[in-house]
């Protein structure tokens, strides 16, 4: 009987260890499956580290190219705006005048700075430049600003009153000469609205508007 319950004592242990060895082989399995998945997620993973740093890096170089074409026609777009505004003053005082754009970044932010020069003197737009002065810059930065729109409107531009304080016939009749020169420069029509009377014969056609007991009147020039 002792020999028999002995044999029964072995078979348990037998079994208990069977059971333990098999529960071990089947954790052995599952870890062994995920350590698999995980070596085939890490080969994905660094495919895509590579695909990605490739990306990285041609955007970079993007970036660097790109760069330098935005330097370019920035460069381009001031020099085109210097060009217009500077031809605008000097049809209405004389050689001496440039005009002048200083493009900057500070703090990572941009920074335009317009200003006239006379010669070697700066005269600021907010201090102490001239109200003509002002007419003028500000007339030719209009016409500008529409050759660079994209898409570009018609061709067509109205002002009202644009040199309200131009004086005298001389200056009155140069202002006219710079406008039809724009106009040609960057075949722009444009169309001053003025109480002032043209003095020259340089618009290629003139509108006067008279009103009479309410009723307005037009009346080709």
């Amino acid at each position: 009987m002792l020999k028999k319950n002995i044999n029964l004592k072995k078979v348990n242990i037998l079994m208990t260890m069977n059971e333990r060895l098999s529960k071990i082989k089947s954790f052995v399995d599952i870890k062994t499956h995920d350590i698999h998945v995980a070596n085939n997620d890490l080969d994905v993973i660094c495919d895509k580290i590579e695909e990605h740093t490739e990306l990285f890096e041609i955007q970079s170089s993007s970036i660097v190219v790109l760069t330098d074409v935005l330097a370019i026609t920035q460069d381009e777009i001031l020099k085109y705006i210097e060009t217009v505004v500077t031809s605008a003053l000097q049809y209405i005082y004389g050689n001496e005048y440039t005009f002048h754009v200083n493009y900057q970044l500070k703090r990572n932010q941009p920074e335009v700075e317009l200003f006239v020069m006379k010669g070697e003197v700066q005269y600021d737009f907010k201090t102490s430049c001239g109200v003509g002065v002002l007419n003028i810059c500000s007339f030719a930065l209009r016409c500008v600003c529409w050759s660079l729109l994209e898409p570009r409107t018609d061709s067509v531009l109205v002002i009202d009153e644009p040199f309200s304080s131009i004086s005298g016939k001389d200056q009155l009749e140069k202002a006219e000469y710079m406008v039809k020169k724009l106009s040609e420069m960057l075949n722009l029509q444009i169309i001053v609205v003025s109480g002032k009377y043209p003095q020259t014969d340089y618009a290629n056609c003139i509108f006067e508007v008279s009103i009479k007991d309410g009723t307005s009147y037009v009346s080709k020039k």
